[in-house]
């Protein structure tokens, strides 16, 4: 079993930061519908308000993808959490990642869709194609930016004497899908059936899908192992209860700001 603690507490990890960082997102919309003077609906996935201005909804609607950019950011610049708390070395990365996702995914699908933040944005602004072109390659681009920064620190936390990519993929890919199926399941209470809604699930499902550039980060990878220590995330999955729970029981009917 003690194989498995490293999957184990990077799924947990995963499904608790991406929970956390899709809480705060909505957060952000309603924040910035609250500056205009509105009183949102904050629900566990989505936000509404009675905004009605192209310039208003803009703004709101771009403030969520704004923020998951800087607070991911912020997060990944931070010194990271000592080896010897390997769970929330984790969870604190998996945050920052999946935060910056949250936005370079928003840019990629938005060259598809007329719903989600991106999509929507689009169609207020009645934006040409070549400009939906140029703002997905820059949401590829950061992907694989953000997959550097991932396998670099996720190769911290393997053993030197054992083989690299077996414990990335654990860590890494694997970690990713069981936290996502973690994730999925905890929140069928609060998706909705609405095109926002489906959105909302494959951005989940998506979370980590900068990882699809593992092959070619690796290539020039340099690992400098830090010897973490892994248990039982005990505290953890406490933490991805209390949030799967207020998701549910507070944001789920809706909140009012």
């Amino acid at each position: 079993m003690t194989r498995r603690l490293p999957l184990i507490n990077s799924a947990v990890a995963f499904a608790l930061a991406l929970l956390v960082m899709i809480t705060l997102h909505e957060l952000a919309h309603g924040a910035a519908a609250v500056g205009f003077g509105f009183r949102p609906v904050i629900h566990a996935s989505t936000e509404t308000d009675p905004a009605t201005a192209v310039g208003t909804q803009v703004t709101i609607l771009l403030a969520g993808p704004v923020w998951s950019l800087l607070s991911g950011l912020v997060v990944l610049a931070l010194p990271q959490v000592s080896a010897r708390y390997a769970f929330w070395r984790l969870a604190v990365l998996w945050f920052g990642l999946v935060s910056v996702q949250e936005f370079s995914g928003y840019l990629v699908v938005g060259a598809f869709t007329n719903v989600g933040d991106i999509g929507t944005v689009y169609k207020f602004l009645d934006t040409p194609l070549w400009i939906k072109i140029i703002v997905l390659l820059i949401g590829v681009a950061l992907m694989y930016l953000t997959a550097r920064v991932a396998i670099a620190r996720l190769s911290q936390l393997t053993d030197p004497a054992a083989a690299m990519p077996s414990q990335l993929r654990s860590l890494g890919l694997f970690g990713w899908l069981a936290g996502v199926v973690i994730a999925v399941v905890v929140s069928i209470p609060t998706f909705d059936a609405s095109a926002d809604g489906l959105l909302e699930v494959l951005g989940t499902i998506a979370a980590g899908s900068f990882l699809v550039f593992v092959r070619v980060v690796m290539r020039r990878l340099h690992v400098q192992h830090v010897s973490p220590s892994f248990g039982w995330p005990i505290i953890g999955i406490a933490g991805l209860v209390v949030i799967a729970l207020i998701r549910i029981f507070i944001f789920g009917p809706g909140v009012t700001l």
